[in-house]
């Protein structure tokens, strides 16, 4: 099973998730609250809080933008995410994404990352 595992108390991630829920219409995804007693990722709060994770059905991860193009290309916004894979625009986003990862509200306030970063630790 395809899990996305987010953090459910950043309200812009919640509705995001709201959103591809209600484009998964094969129930394909699986949402995870990286808060949350179904967490089963195995990896430390702190590497999670830092940027989005999916897991394929193969049990490999994907993070950050790269993460979200492919939970979009699942729910059909292929063509979407191809804008954001143009030469030039995929810098960009990526770097859109990273900004905004890091400094994304929570319910009170900036998120915590624990100021490592997953990369380190795949």
């Amino acid at each position: 099973m395809y899990t996305i595992y987010f953090d459910g108390h950043c309200p812009l991630c919640r509705h995001e998730i709201g959103m591809l829920r209600r484009l998964d219409r094969h129930n394909r995804l699986r949402c995870v609250d990286i808060h949350g007693p179904d967490n089963d990722s195995g990896l430390p709060a702190n590497v999670l809080l830092v940027d989005l994770h999916v897991r394929d059905g193969d049990g490999h991860f994907l993070r950050g933008a790269s993460a979200v193009r492919d939970m979009y290309r699942r729910v059909g916004l292929g063509w979407l995410v191809a804008m954001t894979e143009l030469p030039g625009l995929r810098q960009l986003f990526d770097m859109a994404y990273t900004r905004f990862a890091a400094r994304r509200r929570c319910n009170k306030g900036l998120c915590a990352t624990g100021g490592q970063h997953a990369d380190r630790v795949l």
